[in-house]
């Protein structure tokens, strides 16, 4: 959720210009009550496990004071004791145990109802929209309150696999955002939008009716993409040289124009036909560093094709 609410959130999906389904969303974790706080170290009984409700996704949630309204913060450490937050709040807060706050987590979960899932979104996307009413901490609420966005359907998601661990692998000497932090996963969620994006692009450029979902990403291609943009992108934010930068820039797009060459299709009914829909009787190979062929030219499927019925 943007922003901190009441009551309970609803999620809808709509479709061709009508809505098909609504669902309601539900916490992923309980809020916890806290009794101290001192610095950044917020001291309370935190029922539950800890694991994943952490950094700079899973530790997201909303600090709801008593008289100090509300603050968005992001736990970096969590124990059965205490939560340590990432940056101190903007300005001193009353926490005692006659004035407790509550530290409510932006974690949610609803099921997609079967409605949503019944068939793949193809190249057109379903709507979806999320509707609550927005609260302040006791200053006023705001009913109608709405954020949304696209989703698709699709048998797999695109995934290169690469983790935290193979990008130290592949670049063992990148800086850490942190001393001791060994995870990238923000950098690496970046890298791999971008490439979605990039391959998105290309597939659309090529009018050959094919989304990145159809594409099996664990090609080594791929894997080189999404390396080297995440380790870009953690170059830049510790201030290397830009020329480092691009030239990995650079070098990622070329393994993703490589990749995209001789592409694996995601074939999971084993039909030889891929996802969506037969490939094209001509394939048309794309050499490296350069574009995908011009619109007039191409066939259905203007990519050389191999089919997979698993990835990973």
């Amino acid at each position: 959720m943007p922003e901190y609410w009441s009551g309970a959130p609803t999620l809808t999906f709509r479709r061709a210009g009508a809505d098909i389904a609504s669902v309601g969303f539900a916490a992923k974790r309980a809020a916890d009550s806290i009794t101290a706080i001192a610095g950044t170290t917020l001291t309370g009984a935190f029922a539950g496990a800890v694991d994943g409700f952490q950094g700079p996704v899973g530790g997201l949630a909303f600090l709801v004071t008593a008289q100090d309204g509300v603050h968005t913060v992001e736990v970096a450490q969590l124990t059965a004791a205490a939560a340590v937050l990432r940056e101190p709040l903007p300005r001193a807060v009353v926490i005692t145990g006659a004035l407790p706050a509550s530290l409510v987590w932006r974690w949610f979960s609803a099921p997609i109802p079967a409605a949503v899932t019944a068939s793949e979104t193809g190249t057109t996307p379903t709507d979806w929209r999320c509707e609550y009413t927005a609260n302040d901490g006791g200053f006023g609420a705001r009913t109608g309150q709405r954020c949304g966005g696209l989703i698709h359907v699709t048998a797999e998601k695109f995934s290169t696999g690469v983790g935290s661990e193979k990008l130290r692998y592949f670049f063992a000497d990148l800086p850490r955002a942190t001393p001791g932090d060994l995870s990238f996963a923000g950098p690496l969620e970046m890298a791999r939008a971008e490439l979605v994006a990039y391959v998105r692009y290309k597939l659309t450029e090529s009018l050959s009716g094919r989304r990145e979902d159809d594409i099996i990403g664990t090609d080594e291609g791929f894997q080189l993409a999404h390396a080297r943009l995440a380790a870009a992108e953690i170059l830049r934010a510790d201030r290397r040289s830009a020329e480092s930068v691009e030239a990995l820039r650079t070098q990622a797009f070329a393994a993703a124009d490589q990749a995209l060459a001789t592409v694996s299709w995601y074939d999971p009914t084993g039909s030889g036909e891929g996802e969506n829909g037969t490939p094209a009787a001509r394939p048309a190979l794309l050499a490296s560093g350069s574009r995908l062929p011009a619109r007039a030219d191409t066939a259905p499927n203007p990519f050389g094709y191999r089919l997979g019925t698993r990835r990973g």
